[in-house]
């Protein structure tokens, strides 16, 4: 039966790019009908977060025909009998600045790692810790603590009925800091710790700062409760960040919901895919000013955001996290001769974020800078929530990759190897890249219209990349590792014999289906168990099967030459050669 017909505008902010697509019914079924990409434009002159809205959808009503706007370019809402405008408007950022953030607790591995998980869930950049291993003492803590400027302090520490000393004397020394602070702004204060120190928190430091009280984070060593605590974070996140944007009330008044965090909204696709594969779904997104990775599956979905770690003006930063001759050892060039190239591209991309790679080098500096910043991203999930140190990104069936630098440098085979090279995942997963930027919009939608966003992600609106096997266990180069089968749905049969250390693709194209049996050697694993079979259906994509025979974790030669010969192999091996010929 036909569906009542609704139009849907799904909006994108980000740091640097604004991207505006149309959603409509096209043969009963939603379809995206077009799509435009600006600048965003939060920043003076403009200043005003609508301009650059305004922008892309008068060129969405240029493809189109299709009047959207009024003469005084207001969004038209519902749709006309004409069919001009649009009835809804959803819109998610991830333009809004992080909270600057002093984290206090007891211990580091106890109530300080607790505090982290729900911090790291929200754009926040953590600025200071105050603990009981702080050699500073009460004025130097002061002194940093108003040098500081938090815009939020998060406080955790202690089980439900313990001992409260310690987290006193902390807490002490936070009134006299928030007296000095609320001289020049009203400070938020979360306090998630031992519930009998409550009424003493809010006594102390009420006056003085918004004092928001939610369940202890850690009620019992064993015993974690997170969920009360990153809402907290994030409604503070929405109300002293993303509303503060300039133009963000015009924009609200256009918009069906308040605009959501991207990666909240990225979160809630991650967390629909997972219920529908039954199984865990990696989300990575790399966008300008952030790295975020997302795990979600029936029980849980685990969210670390880097802020101010992206490939936009940012980008500097990473030389603080890692060394420049630890980039350049992803370039296929003499280690000397690069530094200084390299170090010039980190700033050009900072100054211009919005620049893409012209050249050969360009595009190998770039997609080096791709591979560090995604490490660096899941370094950051793993020590938030204690991932093993050796393999630290757990098996996934599905990887969603999202984010304009992944979706716009380079092949997609590169693509597929970047994020192999740098994540180092293992198992048996499939690939599907965010080309058209409109997941987490799809998220947002799917609190009021989840059908459009169903049909739409049915019409093949993400480009699959293809499967990727990666076994897990520990050889010698040339040592066999996998046989591999498949019976392709046209009746041809593919044998591949992997070797450990290689890297082998095997065509299987976007609308092909395949039954692939893989028969792992006696101490290699495939998710069945060392050395057992393991039969699966999978769906073609633009690289193909992916078979991933290296060591992990990766490690590159130290000899020049060899490291040059081994990175253009690999580029070689999956269709992506980057050196001119």
């Amino acid at each position: 039966m036909p569906i009542r017909s609704k139009s849907f505008l799904l909006a994108d902010c980000g740091n640097i790019n604004t991207t505006v697509a149309l959603l409509d019914v096209v043969e009963d079924s939603y379809r995206l009908i077009a799509q435009a990409r600006v600048p965003t434009t939060i920043e003076e002159p403009t200043a005003d977060i609508v301009r650059g809205l305004q922008e892309a959808i008068k060129r969405i009503a240029a493809i189109t025909d299709r009047t959207l706007l009024t003469e005084q370019d207001v969004l038209i809402r519902p749709t006309r009998l004409n069919g001009d405008g649009v009835d809804h408007l959803i819109v998610v950022t991830s333009a809004g600045k992080p909270l600057d953030t002093l984290l206090v607790g007891l211990a580091e591995e106890l109530s300080l790692a607790t505090g982290r998980r729900a911090l790291y869930s929200n754009p926040v950049r953590e600025i200071d810790t105050f603990s009981l291993v702080d050699e500073r003492d009460a004025a130097e803590q002061l002194e940093a603590m108003i040098s500081g400027q938090p815009d939020l302090i998060m406080i955790g520490g202690g089980t439900d009925g313990g001992e409260d000393k310690r987290l006193l004397e902390l807490l002490e020394t936070l009134s006299l800091g928030v007296q000095t602070l609320s001289q020049d702004k009203r400070v938020q204060i979360i306090y998630g710790g031992n519930i009998k120190l409550r009424e003493h928190v809010t006594q102390l430091m009420g006056n003085l700062a918004n004092v928001h009280v939610i369940e202890n984070m850690r009620p019992r060593l064993e015993t974690e409760q997170l969920d009360e605590a990153i809402n907290s974070v994030g409604t503070l996140y929405e109300e002293l960040s993303i509303n503060q944007l300039p133009g963000i009330r015009e924009l609200a008044d256009w918009a069906e919901l308040p605009p959501l965090p991207t990666t909240t909204a990225f979160a809630a696709l991650c967390r629909y895919f997972a219920a529908l594969n039954q199984n865990r779904v990696l989300g990575v997104d790399l966008g300008a000013e952030q790295v975020s990775l997302i795990t979600a599956d029936s029980n849980q979905t685990a969210v670390s955001i880097y802020a101010g770690l992206g490939l936009g003006r940012s980008l500097p930063h990473l030389l603080d996290l890692i060394s420049l001759p630890e980039i350049a050892r992803w370039l296929p060039l003499d280690l000397d001769s690069s530094l200084e190239q390299l170090h010039n591209y980190i700033y050009h991309k900072s100054v211009y974020p919005q620049s893409l790679p012209t050249t050969v080098a360009d595009l190998q500096m770039e997609q080096a800078l791709i591979r560090v910043l995604l490490r660096c991203g899941l370094n950051r999930a793993a020590q938030t929530w204690q991932w093993p140190q050796t393999n630290p990104l757990p098996p996934c069936q599905m990887m969603l990759v999202r984010g304009s630098a992944l979706a716009h440098t380079g092949q997609q085979g590169q693509i597929m190897l970047m994020l192999l090279d740098a994540l180092q995942p293992t198992g048996v997963f499939s690939v599907v890249l965010d080309t058209h930027g409109l997941l987490p919009a799809l998220g947002a939608l799917a609190i009021i219209e989840p059908v459009p966003v169903v049909q739409a992600l049915e019409s093949g609106i993400l480009s699959n990349l293809g499967w990727v096997v990666v076994p897990t266990g520990s050889g010698q180069v040339g040592q066999k590792v996998l046989d591999v089968s498949m019976e392709m749905d046209q009746g041809q049969k593919i044998g591949e014999e992997v070797e450990y250390g290689s890297l082998t693709i095997l065509p299987l194209r976007p609308g092909q289906t395949a039954k692939v049996t893989l028969k792992p050697a006696k101490r290699f694993d495939v998710g069945a168990g060392p050395g057992k079979e393991r039969r699966l259906t999978i769906h073609g994509g633009s690289v193909g099967l992916v078979i991933d025979g290296r060591n992990r974790p990766l490690q590159l030669p130290d000899d020049d030459t060899a490291r040059h010969t081994l990175i253009q192999q690999w580029l070689f091996d999956v269709g992506g050669q980057l050196v001119d010929s």
